[in-house]
């Protein structure tokens, strides 16, 4: 599922910080950054509006998350989405055009198939090209991990699990931004709210809160 407007945060040292769900691990953090965001919801291939906001981006083993530091006219704020509820993702080609090196450009498609179009639009200079990569990295090894899980899971009953989950070709996971040195500040994610008022029981927004 992706949200809008939809998600928990708390405000530390003036910044805004997503509230961190059980056993989420917070692997890239960036900002600041800018983001256009449309979603479009079957049989309708054209979106309503697109969503433009700058800010701080989040990247989980569980979630993709954007927060605005102020929000936008028509009321954008937040927006996260399930990575576990992806069914394709793929990049714009322009995504990594001479034209366009400051964008990281995606088309996903959700399990309820929902479409989203993501750009990611960086500074253009070293240091944010850079962040760009690795943030590029940070999100296809995510990617290729749970699909490794879900490959796993089906083929938990199969007569050849162990040698067929042997063979997979699975990324070594990222160390998590709370362990790791580099661009992105060394800041442990905020702790986990088991009781915050309306999530899940796995402490994600409501279904009623998803487009």
């Amino acid at each position: 599922m992706a949200y809008l407007n939809a998600l928990p945060f708390e405000t530390r040292f003036s910044y805004k910080f997503p509230i961190q769900v059980e056993g989420e691990q917070f692997f890239y953090r960036y900002h600041p950054i800018k983001i256009r965001l449309s979603i479009s919801k079957p049989p309708h291939s054209t979106p309503k509006t697109t969503h433009k906001a700058v800010g701080r981006i989040f990247l989980t083993d569980k979630r993709l998350i954007f927060i605005a530091d102020a929000p936008s006219q028509d009321g954008f704020e937040t927006f996260s989405l399930i990575l576990d509820d992806i069914t394709t993702s793929s990049r714009v080609d322009g995504s990594h055009s001479i034209s366009r090196p400051c964008t990281f450009s995606l088309i996903i498609t959700l399990t309820n198939m929902n479409i989203v179009k993501l750009d990611f639009i960086f500074k253009i200079d070293k240091k944010d090209l850079k962040a760009k990569e690795t943030m590029q990295d940070y999100y296809g090894m995510m990617i290729d991990s749970i699909t490794a899980a879900k490959r796993r899971k089906s083929l938990a009953a199969g007569p050849n699990t162990l040698e067929s989950v042997t063979n997979l070709r699975v990324r070594e996971q990222p160390p998590s931004y709370s362990r790791s040195f580099g661009i992105m500040e060394v800041i442990e994610p905020p702790s986990y709210r088991a009781a915050m008022t309306g999530l899940r029981e796995d402490g994600l927004p409501p279904y009623s809160n998803a487009v």
